[in-house]
């Protein structure tokens, strides 16, 4: 009991996905609560911290971070299994304070197995003053064409995109592509403004991604 007392003293944390209080995240690719955010703060420095992973019986699985640090701070470890790493179920997320177990968590993994849509954005709902962007992302077969229209839910032109393939297969500057599984997931930032450099207000948008062997329309939540 004296030595949780004195981890007590030395360490604070949480678990958060998406920004919120979590104790189960779904790393299937389709951008809801994909990683684990292991938030603790230091309140002595010259202090090693261990974050692993076990299974629900006991087996170690995993190190996540190792680390010893000079100065009380406040820091975070991101846990972000691939799909099919890991499978679904529970697992003991634990803390270890110079070198001596100090407690555990139980987090459960749901949703590995399932198939990731082809298109999502993340975060949903994006709120403009926070988040500053959100992510539109599609996959496709190989690289094409691709045109993205963001429209209000009344059917109003929002904004509109035309990525080339030649961006597609380079990179573009406001965009990433990523070899997945033999396809190509894109990625487009939106920042909540229209054509005209102005932010949109809080509602309903809905965004048609079309080209090459994509079709997709999203409905992205937007908050002022």
């Amino acid at each position: 009991s004296s030595i949780s007392i004195y981890c007590a003293a030395v360490i604070d944390y949480n678990f958060s996905s998406d920004g919120r209080s979590a104790v189960t995240f779904t790393p299937n690719g389709d951008g809801i609560a994909d990683s684990l955010d292991i938030n603790f703060t230091l309140n002595q420095s010259s202090t090693t911290v261990e974050v692993r992973v076990y299974s629900s019986t006991g087996g170690f699985i995993k190190e996540l971070s190792s680390a010893t640090y000079c100065t009380a701070l406040s820091t975070s470890v991101t846990w972000s299994p691939t799909q099919g790493q890991f499978s679904d179920g529970i697992y003991s997320v634990e803390f270890w304070i110079n070198g001596v177990e100090y407690s555990s968590t139980f987090i459960t993994i749901q949703g590995s197995a399932q198939i990731p849509p082809s298109a999502n954005n993340y975060p949903n709902p994006f709120i403009i003053s926070q988040h500053g962007s959100t992510k539109i992302r599609w996959r496709m077969a190989s690289p094409a064409p691709v045109k993205i229209a963001v429209y209000n839910i009344v059917g109003m032109l929002v904004k509109t995109w035309e990525i080339s393939q030649n961006d597609v297969e380079s990179d573009g500057q406001y965009w990433k592509s990523v070899n997945e599984d033999g396809g190509i997931w894109c990625e487009l930032p939106w920042d909540g403004r229209n054509g005209k450099g102005r932010k949109v207000g809080s509602g309903i948008y809905i965004c048609l991604i079309r080209g090459g062997s994509v079709n997709e329309k999203i409905k992205i939540a937007v908050i002022r």
